[in-house]
């Protein structure tokens, strides 16, 4: 009787070994399956990913273009500068000459000068040494009005007259050895505008009688003008 009470109690012992052992199997085979799912959802994931964006390029727009000290751009680029002239056209580069001297920034300028300064590569040498400060400038009441408004000129500008000349000074000169200039007569009015409110004010007008002689290089430059009137409205 004895010895039937110890065979249950070793078959109980071994069945309890055997039920542990697949515990342990189960248990350890779960682990693993888990381990290996988290492995294949991590590579998925990383394959998934979206690659770094291409830096991205800035390029310069037309506001960056053609602008003066200060990195600002002259009456909000309403104004063309000389590079824009066809120098082979002499009523071209007197009307240039004419729309840049009276194109003013009070946000740029001190005087009606440093309007003229920007065309000066459109005059002669000689011309350009007129172009010098003198503290005084003839518009200071419209520069003092509307530099609080970050004002600027929109100058409207129109031909009214010219004569191609030649002078032979010598006889027996060939023609190509003639002195030549062109005589313009240009008229301007200029109209002020605010950068705050957008409103706009008649400056005056006025009219140059221009004279322009070869550069030496297949174009026109200007080398004197005189004044026919200039007439500020305030």
């Amino acid at each position: 009787m004895r010895q039937s009470k110890d065979k249950w109690i070793w078959v109980g012992i071994a069945s309890g070994l055997v039920l542990l052992l697949g515990l342990v199997s189960i248990t350890f085979w779960g682990l693993s399956h888990n381990a290996r799912e988290q492995a294949v959802t991590g590579e998925e994931v990383s394959a998934s990913a979206p690659s770094s964006p291409a830096p991205v390029s800035h390029t310069s727009s037309a506001a960056d273009l053609g602008t003066t000290r200060l990195g600002k751009t002259v009456a909000d680029g309403h104004c063309d500068g000389p590079i824009e002239t066809d120098r082979s056209n002499p009523e071209e580069v007197a009307y240039r000459i004419m729309e840049i001297s009276f194109c003013f920034d009070t946000t740029l300028d001190d005087s009606t000068t440093d309007a003229m300064k920007r065309a000066s590569s459109l005059m002669s040498e000689s011309m350009q040494g007129y172009l010098v400060d003198t503290g005084k400038n003839a518009l200071a009441s419209q520069f003092l009005t509307f530099e609080p408004l970050r004002g600027y000129t929109n100058p409207i500008v129109k031909s009214i007259g010219s004569d191609a000349i030649a002078h032979d000074h010598a006889h027996g000169l060939e023609d190509s050895e003639e002195e030549q200039e062109y005589v313009t007569a240009m008229y301007v009015q200029w109209i002020w505008e605010s950068r705050d409110d957008n409103s706009t004010v008649t400056g005056g007008s006025a009219v140059w009688n221009m004279r322009l002689v070869p550069d030496g290089a297949g174009g026109w430059m200007m080398d004197s003008y005189e004044l026919g009137s200039f007439t500020p409205t305030f």
